[in-house]
Order: C-alpha cells, then sequence, then structure tokens
C-alpha cells in the first residue's frame, strides 16, 4: 500500500513539474507578444 501510496505522489510530482514549466513557457510567449 505505501508504495502505491509514494508512486502516486511520484507521479503528481512530475505532472506539476511539467505543467510548471508549460505555465513559464505561456508567461514568456506573453511577453515576447
Amino acid at each position: 500500500m505505501k508504495r502505491l501510496v509514494e508512486g502516486d505522489l511520484t507521479k503528481v510530482k512530475l505532472t506539476s513539474e511539467s505543467h510548471g514549466a508549460q505555465l513559464e513557457e505561456i508567461i514568456e510567449a506573453a511577453e515576447r507578444e
């Protein structure tokens, strides 16, 4: 059970990091316009 929870947390961390990267790209694109 603990392993499943840790695996889910790792996935959540990865997705939140990728979403953060997408936000940064959007902000940079908005600043260029």
